[in-house]
């Protein structure tokens, strides 16, 4: 795998304006469905939400790095997003936790046996 194909600058976002995690993921899921990345916007977000509700990908030091395995992915993918202004993440943020400025949301395709 090239890593020159994974993470592209059409899958590099700055100055993202959100201010809720799902305005976040939907912004970079959009992109990955802009850019051929995936063929199912709506499973795609469903699977990144489904994994969230697991466990929060939350770093706790400003950063998240949601992912998704999903038969929706067409191209193992990284788009990253830098946020005009920290947004929290978590519901309840643990001391210590910085809100999150820089999302990296990994995109694998189901049939991908590394993922």
């Amino acid at each position: 795998m090239d890593l020159n194909e994974v993470i592209t600058e059409e899958t590099i976002l700055f100055d993202l304006q959100v201010s809720l995690k799902r305005e976040a993921l939907e912004a970079l899921i959009q992109r990955l469905d802009d850019t051929g990345r995936i063929d199912d916007y709506d499973a795609f977000l469903e699977n990144v939400l489904e994994r969230e509700k697991i466990e929060s990908t939350d770093m706790g030091i400003g950063v998240a790095i949601p992912h998704g395995k999903s038969a929706a992915v067409q191209q193992t993918s990284v788009v990253i997003g830098r946020l005009a202004e920290p947004i929290r993440w978590k519901e309840e943020q643990e001391e210590g936790e910085k809100p999150i400025y820089a999302i990296f949301l990994l995109a694998v395709p189901d049939s991908d046996e590394n993922g």
